[in-house]
This record gives structure tokens, C-alpha cells and sequence, in this order.
């Protein structure tokens, strides 16, 4: 069972990674960007010398948040699936740099016993000795199936409703059939996502692409949409998405910056509940 007090005082161990501009092309091509060779825009991102970073790479800049399968918290980080991610660009990020990462414990949510728990981690990104960071990034992982431990309860405030009518633009993005090998090799290295034998043992017909690059799909979708590169990004996931699906984004502009959610038609299936986007 998850121990509340010491899931509380988690620090998660302080990380460092130095990254270039060839970590940052795959980045953004794991996310399918450089797709039209004759779009300046994606190719300042994809391709070398690179001359901007993509939103969302800060979430796999010094990522140590699997730490906490060690934690020594209660969490069966192996019944563990991101729900929600959260990015905060505070400064523009260097295209080469080392940067280091601190974090911990932010909140909990407990759904009740036998039911699912959240448990958000925040980390923050630092270059040298400038004690300001230059991204703040929160991530919710649902807990399955452990909750029932005397944490709080779920803020109906916190789940944001979808604007009740019709979107007032659709995008849709392909992702790549290879796109789970490509995002593997940005160190999210996940063997479920890239061996099929492992994602039908987890119950999967195949391997699915990681929760937290379809993040960054978001991210692409919003700036599709007109926002150009979103200082925040806060994303509610669903549904799994498989390399090589279509994702159909629905976007609402709203007084705070772009609404969106996204589903998969082909196979009915929601992917993102629900995302806010702004500059």
C-alpha cells in the first residue's frame, strides 16, 4: 500500500544531462515534424544546424522521475501510467546545453480503495548556478487500482469542461508507424513500448507510443493551430495511441489560448481528454 507520509517528503534524486542540436532534430522528429521538406518552420526544428527547440523537449531533459519505482514510497511503479503532463517554459531553452533537474512530490489525488490514485511529480530545470529555472514541468501518474490510502479526494474544479459547441478548427496529425523506436532514443527507453511480445503481456494487441510523447503531439497540434511555440501546456490523456495512428484534434480558441482534445476515428477511441495551449 502507498505510505502518505513518505510518498510526501519524495525528493526525486537531482539529475544531469547534456543534450546538442542532434538530440533536439530527433526530438522533434519522433513527433513527426520535418514530415513537409519544404516547410521552413519544421525544418528550423528538425533539421541541422537546428535553430529552435520544440516545445516539449524539456520533458526529456534529465527525466528521473522512474526513480521513484525505488522510492521505497508503497507505489508499484510497475501498475503505473502517466494521466496528465504539465509544461511551463519560463526562459527559452539553449539548443546545446548541460542543465540539471530537481524535483519531488507536488500532490496526490486518492479515487478510494480499489480504485486509482494520482500522484504528481514536479520537476524543474536549471542551467549552472542560476537559481532560476527555466522550465517548470508537472507529471500525474495514475496509480492503478492503489488508491484507498487516507489521501485526498479528487477537486471536480480541477477537471476543466470542453466548450459546449462546436470546435472551431479540426488538425489532424499522422504519426509515424516507427514513431515509439524514434522516441525511445530520446532516453525514454520503455522495452513495452518497442517489443510486441511485452505489449500484449500488458495487455495490448502491440506496443503503444509513449503517453508523454503524445504530449508533444499536442504541442504540435496547438502550434498547427496558430500558437506558436506554447510557453504552457497542460495535457489530460486517454486512450493509448498506436505508431501510425491519426490523431483528430479539435480546437477551440478561448480567451486563455487554444482548447483541444483528440481522437483516434479509425478507432473510435479518445486519446487526449482534454489540453490547454497558450503562448
Amino acid at each position: 500500500m502507498i505510505e502518505l507520509d513518505k510518498l510526501g517528503r519524495w525528493v526525486t534524486p537531482t539529475a544531469e544531462q547534456s543534450y546538442d542540436g542532434r538530440d533536439c532534430a530527433l526530438y522533434a522528429l519522433a513527433h513527426g515534424v520535418g514530415g513537409d521538406p519544404l516547410d521552413r518552420r519544421q525544418l528550423d526544428y528538425a533539421a541541422l544546424p537546428v535553430k529552435r527547440m520544440f516545445p516539449t523537449m524539456p520533458l526529456a531533459i534529465a527525466n528521473a522521475d522512474r526513480a521513484l519505482e525505488h522510492g521505497n514510497t508503497g507505489v508499484d511503479y510497475s501498475r503505473t501510467v502517466l494521466g496528465e503532463q504539465s509544461v511551463v517554459i519560463h526562459r527559452p531553452l539553449p539548443i546545446a546545453a548541460m542543465l540539471r533537474c530537481e524535483g519531488g512530490f507536488h500532490d496526490v489525488v486518492d479515487q478510494g480503495e480499489g480504485r486509482n490514485a494520482t500522484i504528481r511529480l514536479v520537476r524543474r530545470l536549471y542551467q549552472g548556478s542560476d537559481p532560476q529555472p527555466l522550465a517548470t514541468m508537472v507529471a500525474g501518474y495514475v496509480a492503478l487500482g492503489q488508491g484507498g490510502f487516507g489521501g485526498p479526494g479528487p477537486d471536480p474544479a480541477s477537471s476543466p469542461a470542453l466548450p459546449d459547441r462546436a470546435p472551431d478548427t479540426e488538425i489532424s496529425i499522422a504519426t509515424l508507424p516507427q514513431a515509439a523506436l524514434l522516441y525511445d532514443l530520446t532516453g525514454d527507453y520503455v522495452p513495452f513500448h518497442v517489443d510486441p511480445d511485452l505489449a500484449r503481456a500488458m495487455g495490448f494487441e502491440r506496443p503503444i507510443l509513449h503517453g508523454i510523447c503524445t504530449v508533444g503531439l499536442a504541442a504540435r497540434a496547438a502550434m498547427m493551430a496558430g500558437c506558436e511555440d506554447p510557453r504552457s501546456l497542460s495535457v489530460r490523456l486517454g486512450a493509448a495511441v498506436y505508431p501510425g495512428d491519426v490523431l483528430r484534434f479539435s480546437i477551440w480558441r478561448d480567451t486563455g489560448g487554444l482548447i483541444l482534445r483528440a481522437d483516434v476515428p479509425a478507432r473510435g477511441a479518445v486519446v487526449i481528454r482534454s489540453a490547454l495551449a497558450s503562448a
